[in-house]
């Protein structure tokens, strides 16, 4: 942050300059109006805006702007507001490095004199050529200042090169403000780029994750189910119409077994209160047809045994409570 004793504020500056001279301040707004590009920004070391004490960076302000203030305080009153481009500002709250303000004062006030000499030459030049068309006696010349001297003129050369070196420092400085600013402009966007592409890696990065997550888990399932196919290959292949070796009453009786104990997880015996007999004979019925009694025997026998210690279906009728 800029030292603050090194600077002083837009709106004193003014109101001292134009107790000085008006002129003078008319000039430095001239001079400043007159650089290759008036829309350049000045560099925050030279001039800035403080509210509350902060040093407020990022409000840029120009040539043009800043002599436009200056033009203004050459009026009535010393503006109290300070306009640029992006917003207003009370003059106070604008600061001017005192170093730049005064090589600014300086080269007015040369500039001044130096103006002051060539119009006085200029005059001079004027009334002599006035009182030679007017036949004025040569005697009233003599009591004209004299012309332009050597001082004068030695003076006036100092002018215009210190003028074009204020030229030339005016276009570098201009070029690189313009430079700063985009390479400020070129640092944002590649912020900004960056920020995206943070935000798309740590999308991709929770994607990965969640596609991780979802391949363990199918993995999971599917060693699970290879397991359990592995466990029951022997009744797949035995349920298995095309394999050979399965046999036809078998599958019934899987099937009769599956449908009656609605895949085993219900007691049919306990809840239609009829024997399994009686049971596997309806279901044949109803699917092939009334079914031999050798039939019903066998499936009786098959889904009870070894009967109800070690998990047959009930072979009876259970008793009726009460």
């Amino acid at each position: 942050m800029p030292s603050p004793e090194k600077y002083v504020s837009l709106e004193m500056a003014c109101a001292a300059i134009k107790r000085d001279s008006i002129e003078l301040l008319r000039t430095i707004a001239q001079q400043l109006y007159s650089i290759l590009d008036p829309s350049a920004q000045f560099s925050p070391t030279t001039i800035y805006v403080a509210e509350n004490g902060n040093h407020i960076t990022d409000i840029p302000i120009t040539y043009e702007e800043l002599a436009a203030y200056l033009k203004s305080a050459t009026g009535k009153y010393v503006p109290v507001l300070f306009e640029t481009s992006t917003l207003t500002v009370e003059s106070h709250c604008v600061l001017v490095n005192k170093d730049w303000l005064t090589r600014r004062i300086a080269a007015a006030r040369e500039s001044l004199r130096t103006t002051a000499a060539i119009e006085a030459g200029a005059a001079n030049h004027a009334l002599r050529i006035a009182t030679h068309v007017n036949g004025s006696p040569a005697s009233d010349i003599a009591d004209q200042p004299a012309p332009m001297g050597e001082a004068g003129l030695k003076n006036l050369r100092h002018w215009l090169a210190q003028q074009n070196d204020q030229r030339k420092a005016y276009e570098a400085a201009s070029k690189d403000a313009l430079a700063l600013q985009q390479r400020e402009q070129e640092i944002a966007e590649l912020r900004a780029k960056l920020v995206v592409k943070d935000a798309w890696l740590e999308q991709s990065r929770e994607s990965e994750e969640w596609l991780r997550r979802e391949l363990i888990e199918r993995d999971r399932q599917v060693t699970t189910l290879t397991d359990q196919l592995s466990e029951h290959a022997g009744i797949i292949e035995f349920m298995n119409p095309d394999n050979p070796y399965s046999p036809v009453e078998g599958r019934r009786l899987v099937t009769a077994w599956d449908e009656l104990t609605e895949s085993g997880t219900v007691d049919p015996v306990t809840e239609a209160g009829v024997g399994i007999g009686e049971l596997v004979r309806r279901w044949w019925k109803d699917r092939f047809g009334e079914p031999p009694a050798i039939v019903v025997k066998h499936s009786q026998w098959a889904l009870t045994w070894p009967a109800r210690k070690k998990g047959g279906m009930v072979a009876r009728r259970r008793p009726d409570k009460g």
